[in-house]
């Protein structure tokens, strides 16, 4: 297929929306010169505002602290990524900080989704909390952090 260049609009009426357009086109867009683009529709999987990541194409979004999605923007397949298991469940933000990572594990063979949360009120000094997805087995792991959170 033909390789494109994937934007977004934040935050209208607090949606975000995806436009597509031709990769080869993309020095026109550079340029500030206008080239049409392709609204990209993923209404049905309910809200998201947010870009966390992105990894071969594949998008991590979501709305932070709640709920989180991965998407093909070529295919249009959503994958709901179910709430990882936190020690601040319950809270609200900004008592605590969420900071997402998304990337491939080659040895594994697998995409993986990376959760770091940390208390708020201690922000120059906090205890982190690190939980880890498994795109492939869908499936959450909570491993020991190796690190405090410091400002």
């Amino acid at each position: 297929g033909e390789e494109s260049l994937i934007f977004t609009s934040y935050r209208f009426e607090n949606k975000a929306f995806f436009y597509s357009a031709p990769l080869k086109s993309a020095h026109q867009v550079f340029d500030k010169i206008s080239i049409s683009a392709t609204k990209l529709s993923f209404a049905h999987w309910g809200s998201w505002n947010r870009v966390f990541g992105s990894c071969h194409g594949l998008l991590l979004v979501g709305e932070y602290g709640y709920k989180t999605f991965v998407l093909n923007p070529v295919t249009g397949e959503v994958r709901e990524v179910p709430r990882w298991p936190s020690t601040f469940d319950g809270w609200k933000w900004p008592d605590y900080f969420t900071v997402y990572a998304f990337g491939y594990d080659s040895i594994g063979d697998d995409y993986k989704l990376v959760i770091v949360d940390f208390d708020g009120h201690r922000y120059l000094y906090a205890e982190t909390f690190t939980n880890i997805y498994s795109l492939k087995t869908g499936t959450w792991k909570s491993v020991e952090s190796p690190f405090y959170w410091h400002a």
